[in-house]
């Protein structure tokens, strides 16, 4: 996958300008995939410690939504636990409804998880995975130039704005950013 030129334009803007910074032309030209926009950022902005963990308390809400829809217990809901495993086969989509609902997941098609008749989103198949969407679409923590940055918190913010302004949510670090010759 690829996001288009236009909108890398506007999100190396984005990043600027939350982040403070001005990325050189030179330097943007070795900025290939979303990975390497995260470790450029990492590379210069100041770096700091946190036991805030956002990540961690999304996975802990939705595991709550989960097991309060699916009355199973806490402990077969994991990060790596497979939606396909843990849905019911009769009235699936409802149930997910439920959750993405309560949950405050992002409704965004297409649907697909193996071994489903109709399907999940395929970047969000796990438990695990679809806390990162949630912890990733929290809103961004405004930051005066001087603050410091965790790597996790450099991270959600760059996927926030990867959704925000290529408005995709179907991506991972290695999706490159631009459209190749």
């Amino acid at each position: 996958m690829r996001l288009p030129g236009l909108s890398v334009v506007e999100l190396v803007m984005e990043i600027e300008q939350v982040f403070h910074l001005t990325i050189p032309d030179r330097e943007a030209r070795t900025i290939v995939t979303v990975g390497d926009i995260k470790n450029y950022l990492a590379s210069r902005v100041r770096l700091g410690s946190s036991t805030d963990c956002v990540t961690q308390r999304a996975f802990y809400r939705l595991r709550s939504v989960v097991c309060g829809e699916l009355t199973v217990p806490r402990s077969l809901v994991r990060p790596s636990s497979a939606w396909k495993d843990l849905l019911p086969a009769h009235g699936r989509r409802w149930v997910w409804g439920r959750i993405v609902k309560r949950a405050r997941l992002p409704r965004q098609p297409p649907w697909n998880v193996a071994g489903l008749r109709w399907k999940l989103p395929i970047y969000r198949d796990t438990v695990g995975s679809t806390a990162r969407l949630i912890a990733a679409a929290e809103p961004v923590s405004p930051r005066g130039p001087d603050e410091s940055w965790t790597r996790g918190e450099i991270s959600r913010a760059v996927d926030r704005l990867v959704m925000d302004v290529c408005e995709v949510t179907d991506f991972s670090d290695d999706v490159f950013l631009e459209d190749g010759p």
